[in-house]
């Protein structure tokens, strides 16, 4: 064996991934089908901002999820949830468990965008039900447990001798998740209690702040399947 294959080798293992070339259909399957939900969802995601309402800036994506694109909006969620439980579903099935703790937030993060994707939002900031308490317990569930997967990764593998650049992005990216998601908290919870936010100037930014954040976090799913696409195009390889 060549010092370079020994190498590859040597890198899939502290990866806790070597295995026959066979063993690497599953997660591609599995990212395939990742990478259409993200791109259906994009799409979905286009549609709705090409409309003339409501305001990117100063409105949350969920007011999509209220009138006639409600359905888009919903089906926008659930193919993105769809697409991240597949590569979930095609990396364990695979056995490569980076991490566990990574896999079961990335679990939290598909879990949650379907949640929030099928139960019915709360139509105005004042008035509280069941169903959207759920919506938005569900979403928070899924901003959070993304960018924890991200670091957990980002921190175990940064000096991986293959793999240390995606490691970097991928706790990049997951601290970046977590500095959007408490500017977003401020201003969403600034919309009940104003003085939260008086200090800021101009209209609230919850909507900017959520649309960062959401971007981010997709990204950051981007990298996490670049990154084992990668692995499994070594693996096959030797």
């Amino acid at each position: 064996m060549s010092p370079g294959c020994a190498r590859v080798m040597i890198a899939a293992m502290d990866l806790n991934i070597a295995g026959a070339p066979a063993a690497t259909r599953a997660p591609r399957l599995g990212i395939t089908v990742a990478w259409m939900g993200v791109g259906i969802s994009g799409a979905l995601m286009a549609v709705l901002h090409g409309q003339s309402f409501p305001s990117p800036y100063s409105q949350t994506i969920s007011t999509y999820g209220v009138g006639p694109l409600s359905q888009v909006y919903m089906w926008a969620l659930v193919a993105l949830g769809v697409g991240s439980l597949a590569f979930l579903a095609g990396m364990v099935r695979w056995e490569a468990p980076y991490s566990p703790l990574a896999w079961t937030c990335v679990g939290i993060w598909s879990g949650g965008l379907l949640l929030a994707g099928v139960l019915p939002m709360d139509t105005t900031s004042t008035e509280r039900t069941p169903f959207g308490m759920l919506h938005n317990l569900a979403a928070v569930a899924a901003f959070l447990g993304l960018p924890t997967a991200g670091m957990v990764l980002g921190k175990r593998y940064r000096a991986h001798p293959q793999y240390s650049g995606y490691a970097r992005a991928s706790r990049r990216l997951g601290i970046f998740g977590f500095v959007m998601l408490f500017a977003f908290g401020v201003s969403f919870f600034g919309m009940m209690e104003p003085a939260l936010i008086d200090w800021f100037p101009g209209p609230n930014p919850v909507g900017i702040t959520e649309r960062l954040l959401v971007v981010g976090e997709v990204v950051l799913l981007a990298v996490l399947m670049r990154w084992s696409a990668e692995i499994t195009r070594t693996i096959r390889t030797t």
